[in-house]
């Protein structure tokens, strides 16, 4: 094989995208070159690995031998080591092709059917980039055609466990798979409090990410929450997207009704943040003590979760100046400032 040949072939191939942000793990490679260049690229056909000289280089500056082999090749995501992924920059309503969700899903032509609004990517990489290349654990409803399973596999790498959740007894069977990634699908109503209890979380770790991209009625989503949120981990993610649905009367929706999935998430502001500062503190419950923060989002809702124990307020220092000292009809007073900075001046 002609590396040098192959290489300029690929990378000009239409839909080839140089800004993949991915690479490759080599666990056996033999190649007739010292330093080796490793590339990925996708295009509209899939992942293209390309060997060549000298890391970083756009192109190779020497051609392999011709009996140059890859004999076993495992695909990583780039930042694999980091604990979290590459600073986009402020969120945008349309990604860029920095973000390799958005570059995967803009090159992916053919295969299983993903649909999503362009607002979520930017979301999505803020909070899933930091499990990229580990093993996650990740449950989402809604596997419909599958095509969503194809972009968690080539976004968080071969650690990822799919869990999905579908009423379509067909996920099952087609969508299946016992391979890393791992892919666990449930078969079920999303507002059945027995399904989840019953025969979801018997089955399945704790989680790092819960989406809900399910059957969106207000039902659905809040039934969900309540069952599914306890079994995420701390330090997890709870997303809920599409929530465009609780204006819409066709799924229960309507601006400002009650009960709606943005009206109950608007209420765990107070109870799940905030409960310590009303009613004496008596508010406190689990979604308190595990919710450290809540996002929203064009069309989503995000919380994280952590320990979130009781704040304090500790002071440091030792010079305290008061909220309003004396002063002449709202002017400072002279022989009060000169009090001040000598008392501010023995500040260490």
């Amino acid at each position: 094989m002609n590396i040098a040949q192959n290489y300029r072939e690929m990378a000009s191939r239409p839909g080839t995208n140089r800004s993949s942000g991915y690479t490759v793990l080599l666990l056996t490679l033999s190649l007739g070159l010292g330093a080796a260049y490793l590339a990925m690229y996708h295009t509209s056909v899939g992942s293209i690995l390309v060997i060549g000289e000298n890391a970083h280089m756009a192109e190779p500056t020497a051609t392999a031998s011709s009996n140059s082999e890859v004999s076993l090749a495992v695909l990583a995501p780039v930042g694999a080591a980091k604990e979290s992924g590459p600073d986009l920059g402020p969120l945008r309503v349309q990604a860029g092709p920095d973000n390799p969700l958005w570059a995967f899903f803009n090159n992916y032509t053919s295969g299983p059917l993903v649909h999503k609004w362009v607002q979520f990517f930017d979301v999505y990489h803020r909070y899933f980039a930091k499990y990229v290349g580990k093993e996650v654990h990740f449950l989402e409803i809604g596997v419909q055609s599958g095509g969503s399973i194809e972009l968690w596999k080539a976004f968080f790498g071969p650690g990822l466990h799919y869990y999905g959740v579908d009423i379509n007894p067909y996920t099952k069977p087609l969508f299946e798979s016992s391979w890393p990634p791992v892919i666990q699908v449930f078969v079920g109503s999303q507002s059945n409090r027995t399904f989840w209890r019953s025969h979801v979380m018997p089955n399945i770790p704790k989680l790092d990410i819960i989406l809900d991209d399910g059957g969106h009625t207000m039902e659905q989503q809040i039934v969900t929450f309540e069952e599914m949120y306890k079994h995420v981990k701390l330090g997890g993610i709870y997303m809920v997207e599409d929530c465009a649905t609780s204006y819409d009367p066709n799924y229960g929706g309507g601006f400002m009704k009650p009960n709606t999935w943005i009206e109950y998430s608007k209420k765990l502001i107070d109870s799940a943040l905030n409960a310590d500062y009303y009613n004496n503190g008596g508010n406190r419950n689990n979604v308190t003590e595990s919710t450290m923060s809540i996002a929203y989002f064009d069309q989503m809702v995000v919380f994280e979760k952590g320990n979130h124990t009781r704040g304090s307020h500790p002071e440091r220092g030792s010079s305290q100046m008061d909220l309003l000292p004396p002063t002449k009809d709202g002017v400072v007073d002279g022989e009060v400032l000169k009090t001040l900075q000598k008392h501010y001046n023995k500040l260490p």
